[in-house]
């Protein structure tokens, strides 16, 4: 199942989640985030983490809140940031921090990704962002912009997987190039299960139909053979009535497949 995070819309005191991820922190999600932020309850999150008598898979302290006008800052940041190191991520992320802007408006973000801690520890796992961040600042390139230099990544690397649970906003209005990559990926995914579809029929017809009826017939060969030369009449007889039986079977399930 793997350790799930979200990037949630809170409104109306109401967490929404805009964008699911599996076992990784997306790029462009980081990309919103600032060092002063990440550490401002760093040691209150590592401890809630900590925390053996904690069984509550959700609870909002243990996440990390963005305000709107901080957002803005870091979205400055970054597209500055991504247009001297990499270029061709930038456009993808304006995209991306438009949406994010109008589905937050006067809102906070909310960043559900202390599951990836399981990896490692909380401690590492925040510093290790925090070291990241610092080298966003610095216009350091950091090892995911370094990847992505040399491997086109797709969207669900980027940004991860969209939820619908805010029906206000979806990212596909924002950006075309998102909406053309999601229908191009459930294109692809119809047509292998289409693919799949074909061949589980084919196993089905030789196991279910052309089996049968080929085991039948050698067995009906069988017994009339055995009873021409007359070395066993009942076995012969059974082998035959078996024989019938199966070619009955698989002429049976070409019926019923029509």
């Amino acid at each position: 199942m793997g350790h799930r995070v979200y990037l949630s819309n809170i409104k109306d005191n109401t967490s929404f989640s805009v964008f699911e991820s599996n076992n990784n922190l997306p790029l462009f999600w980081l990309l919103l985030l600032d060092e002063e932020t990440v550490s401002k309850d760093r040691d209150y999150m590592i401890e809630l983490f900590d925390d053996e008598e904690s069984e509550e898979d959700y609870d909002y302290n243990s996440c990390i809140h963005i305000s709107s006008d901080i957002l803005q800052a870091n979205i400055d940041r970054s597209l500055d940031y991504l247009k001297k190191i990499n270029s061709n991520l930038e456009d993808k992320f304006k995209d991306f921090s438009k949406f994010i802007l109008a589905a937050s408006k006067d809102n906070t973000i909310e960043f559900d990704i202390m599951q990836l801690a399981n990896f490692t520890s909380a401690e590492d796992f925040l510093n290790t962002l925090c070291a990241e961040l610092r080298q966003i600042d610095n216009g350091e390139i950091i090892r995911e912009v370094a990847y992505y230099t040399e491997h086109s990544p797709d969207y669900y690397e980027l940004v991860g997987y969209e939820c619908l649970e805010d029906e206000e906003y979806h990212f596909k209005d924002y950006s075309e190039e998102y909406k053309s990559f999601v229908e191009k990926n459930a294109k692809g995914k119809l047509a292998y299960a289409k693919e799949n579809n074909v061949k589980s029929e084919k196993k089905q017809i030789v196991s279910t139909i052309l089996f049968p009826i080929i085991v039948g017939i050698v067995f009906i060969i069988a017994g009339i053979l055995m009873l021409i030369n007359n070395e066993g009449i009942f076995i012969g007889i059974v082998e035959m009535i078996f024989g019938v039986l199966a070619v009955f079977f698989g002429y049976a399930n070409i019926r019923f497949k029509k």
